[in-house]
């Protein structure tokens, strides 16, 4: 049984194609796995440009989804604090707000008592 001359090619195409592995030193193929996928745009380019009501609820359906895709992506990569820091910070911010609710109050006060002794 004789392989077909090319069809390593063939499958790598099909492969980059159907969006398989990169290899690592391709640097515009890394640069086209990250750009935005050209089935996408053209869709979301074909519904603004068909005008039908029907196409423009798909359109805004994808991009909610893209959107929502990308969003999930990004809240993987948040770095998200410990108990103890967020109890820390939070106890922080309590003490710094009773402490200028404090100052703003004995500030007032005295502002009210130096006015009030002006207008008598």
């Amino acid at each position: 049984m004789a392989k077909k001359k090319g069809s390593r090619k063939r499958r790598a195409a099909q492969r980059k194609n159907r969006g398989g592995k990169v290899p690592k030193n391709d640097a515009t193929t890394k640069a086209a796995a990250r750009a935005p996928n050209p089935d996408t745009v053209a869709r979301v380019k074909v519904a603004r440009s068909v005008g039908g009501s029907s196409q423009k609820i798909g359109g805004w359906i994808d991009t909610i989804k893209t959107f929502l895709r990308e969003a999930k992506f990004e809240l993987k990569k948040v770095t998200w604090p410990t108990k103890k820091e967020t109890i820390a910070t939070t106890s922080v911010v309590l003490v710094v707000v009773f402490i200028v609710a404090l100052f703003l109050g004995v500030v007032d006060l005295g502002l009210g008592k130096i006015i009030g002794y002006f207008l008598k």
